[in-house]
């Protein structure tokens, strides 16, 4: 049995063959990195964090008021029946 052998010479032409080369246009690349690399398009991180704190502060005061209504209800006296 013969080995077949790998002519990488013969691939690197077969896929120069096949794919066409493109040159990006350069008003897009530039805008894209711009975009990319300013620090006010960076915004995600400090909207997550703004709704993490609303949320912390929403979630507390509902605790809270179940809090208050559980106690409110355990200990609530009874009025007593006049005769």
């Amino acid at each position: 049995m013969k080995a077949e052998g790998f002519n990488s010479g013969q691939l690197e032409n077969e896929l120069k063959k096949r794919f066409i080369r493109v040159q990006p246009d350069e008003n897009f690349v530039r805008r894209l990195s711009q975009r990319l690399f300013e620090k006010g398009s960076i915004s995600l991180e400090s909207s997550s964090k703004l709704l993490y704190i609303l949320f912390l502060i929403i979630f507390g005061f509902l605790s809270g008021y179940l809090i208050v209504w559980v106690l409110k209800k355990v200990f609530r006296t009874k009025p007593k029946d006049i005769p």
